[in-house]
Order: structure tokens, then sequence, then C-alpha cells
């Protein structure tokens, strides 16, 4: 799809309901305005959180395996366990995402079908209940009138219709580094046969397998099972699973086995006509070269420019903010490298990705060095940056010592 087709559905998705929204209060004085505006972005924090429940419970009920939530997007605020589940926190309650996949093949694809509308249909259920509750005094408020009694009620209307709107456009969304399908999106591509959908969620249960393991920091254990996964021949072609093994591989110290292996990704036909792949692929190429303690003048250009052009990729989000972060870092552009790793570890919601960042910014931030170290370790003690930038800070110390006279 044309990523100017994708943006004007994404305009449509969050903008159609906000219009109709402001024109319903088009009359009113600005503070019953904006109470009324206030009103309906507090209702998104518990109507974005009962459509990824609802997900969460139609997908246990359904033989899916539930990997966990994110709730919101933009900064990270912090993780919690709820009913078996981790429960990533973000600033603003705009999208969410519940992880989940599933080796059942029997009945999958009406099963998948019910799982993924479980979320709209949430919406739908309260927007009934409020129509019910509310009724004619709610749908006068609803076609503008004073805010008074029904207002609470109209907000919370307003707040699900939005959600059902832009979970039912069928756009990609940016995860801060994980790009999906919303739900319209994610029910228009369900494949025709239980077979091809099977396969599918059978890729999925893997790559989330894998990410689990990569999110705490035990790289050894999710190469194993990404090598183990990809002996099987139906998964063995999969971009995103090979994806998985090159970050597995440069975490573990086989940085040129992974820049060899992303090579081979990117020179793949089906691949190159994928906008998302190149993307992803092309962040970690630049990740894992400038992962490497030595990097001669014309390695670290190419990397600058590869991270620069890739700011536009679909996607990303945090990933790529962080990868160009880390080469501005490298090159010594340290006011420049600070903006980017700030926003990438604000966003980062994994221990992993979170610890890569705050070690890049011990080396940004010279003066909070130790700092950054301490919390990169407490994250994860075995993330690969946290030695690479404790050498290179090393040597920075002892070419200073010598060029000091005396």
């Amino acid at each position: 799809m044309s990523p100017y087709v994708v943006r004007a559905l994404r305009v449509l998705a969050y903008g159609a309901p906000v219009g109709l929204f402001l024109w319903s209060a088009r009359d009113l004085p600005n503070g019953p305005g904006f109470l009324r505006l206030a009103l309906v972005f507090l209702w998104l924090y518990p109507t974005v959180a009962m459509h990824e429940l609802s997900h969460a419970a139609a997908a246990r009920l359904l033989g899916f395996r539930v990997f966990g939530v994110r709730h919101g997007s933009g900064l990270f605020l912090g993780a919690v366990r709820l009913l078996g589940l981790r429960h990533e926190l973000h600033l603003w309650p705009i999208a969410g995402l519940t992880r989940t996949a599933t080796d059942r093949a029997a009945d999958l694809r009406r099963r998948y079908f019910l799982m993924v509308a479980a979320g709209p249909a949430s919406h739908l259920v309260v927007l009934g209940g409020a129509l019910a509750l509310g009724g004619g005094a709610l749908v006068r408020e609803l076609a503008h009138a004073e805010v008074g009694g029904p207002a609470v009620l109209a907000a919370l209307v307003w707040a699900n219709l939005m959600a059902f709107v832009a979970a039912m456009v069928p756009v990609s969304v940016d995860y801060g580094g994980t790009t999906a399908a919303s739900d319209g999106g994610r029910l228009l591509g369900i494949r025709r046969r239980d077979d091809a959908e099977a396969a599918r969620q059978r890729e999925a249960l893997a790559l989330l397998d894998a990410t689990e393991r990569l999110r705490v920091g035990d790289f050894d254990a999710a190469a194993a099972f990404l090598r183990a996964a990809l002996d099987d021949p139906e998964l063995a072609r999969s971009w995103m699973l090979h994806n998985a093994l090159a970050v597995s591989e440069m975490s573990v110290g086989r940085r040129d086995e992974a820049v060899v292996r992303l090579e081979a990704l990117l020179a793949r036909d089906e691949v190159a006509a994928s906008r998302v792949a190149v993307g992803a692929l092309r962040n970690n190429l630049a990740y894992a070269r400038v992962l490497a303690p030595d990097l001669d003048r014309s390695t670290l250009d190419e990397v600058d420019r590869l991270s620069e052009e890739n700011l536009g990729a679909v996607g990303l989000g945090a990933a790529k903010h962080g990868t160009r972060g880390a080469v501005l870092a490298r090159r010594g552009e340290l006011e420049k490298a600070r903006f980017f790793l700030r926003r990438a570890y604000g966003q980062t919601a994994e221990p992993a990705g979170r610890a890569a960042n705050a070690a890049w910014l011990a080396l940004a931030l010279p003066e909070e060095a130790e700092r950054w170290l301490a919390r990169a370790r407490a994250l994860c003690p075995n993330a690969p940056e946290i030695a690479l930038v404790a050498e290179l800070r090393a040597r920075d110390a002892a070419r200073a010592a010598l060029a000091t006279p005396g």
C-alpha cells in the first residue's frame, strides 16, 4: 500500500471522530468546550485498557497464548503484572497491542476472527449500554446541548466511538519498534484457509517466544530457540525469524554472523518488496556494525548514512532512534546523539532495549556516565552495549591522559 494512502487512512482513523466531536461542541463557550474535551481524553485511558483486555480474555478463552499487553503509546511509564500477564503502560491513551499466537490449527480462522473482533466489540457494548442509560438526554447532549448532567456519559460515548473507528480503519500502527496491523487490517488480512492462517500463527508464536527471551536478555536461549525453529521447513524462509536470530547473534558476540545474515536477507526479492522488512533489516544491519569495538572511518560513514536514511522507514519507532543515537555517539556528535537516545530510552519498554539505550547514553553524557551505566546494569547486566561503552570510555580516558602534558 502506498505510504500516502497509509497516512490518509491514519488521518481518517483519528481525525474523523475528533472532527465530529469538535462539530458537536462548535457553539459551546471555551470553558465548557475544554471540559468536554478533557472528559473525552480521560475516558480514553480506561477505554483503551478495556479494548486490550477484551482481546486478552477472548484469546485465552479461544486457545491462544497471550504474551503481554501494551496500553497506549509514547513515553513508557512502567510495567505491572496483572492476571498473569505483563502490562506495559505508556503515556498517551492512543492505540494498544495484545501479543497473541497459537499452535492450535483447529477452526483457526473463526477463533482468530473472534479474538480480533473482541476489542472493537467492547466499544459497541459500551455505546449500546450508554445510549440505553442516557436515553433522549444523552442524544441531545451528543448532538450539542449545554454541558450538564449527561456530559460524563456523553464523553464516554465519544471516547468509545473514537477508539472503535481508529481500531477498524485498516492501517499499520507503530508501537515504538513493533509495527502491527490495526484490528480492521487484521480482520481483512485473515487467510482464506485454516492451513495458511496456521502457518502464519506458527511463525508468530516462534517470534513471540524468542522475543520474550530477548526482552529479558536471555540471548543464548533466544538464539538456540530460533535456530531450532528455523530447522522447520515451513519457517526456514521467515525473514522475521532470521532477523530475530541476527539480533540474538549480535548480542552474544557473533556480530559478523549477524551482518552476513542480514545482508543475505536484504538480497531476497520477497524482502526487497516489503518496506517494513527492508526498514527493520537495514536498521539492525547498521546497529550490528556500530557494535564493533573498532570502526574505521569508511564503515562509520556508511552506518551514519544508513541510519540517517532509515529514519524515514515505516514503523520501527524507538528502534531506529536508538540506532541513530548509537551511531552519532560513536561519531562523537554527542548533542545529537542525546536527542535520539533519550527519545528511544523513554519509549522502550523491554529491559534489554532500555539497557542498551542507557549504555549509549553513558557514552553521549560523559559527566553522567556512571549513573547511566549503573542503570543499564540494573536493567540487563549482560547487555553487550555495557561492556562496549566501558571499553570505549577507557580508550577515551587513555587518549586524554596521553594528551595531557607532564
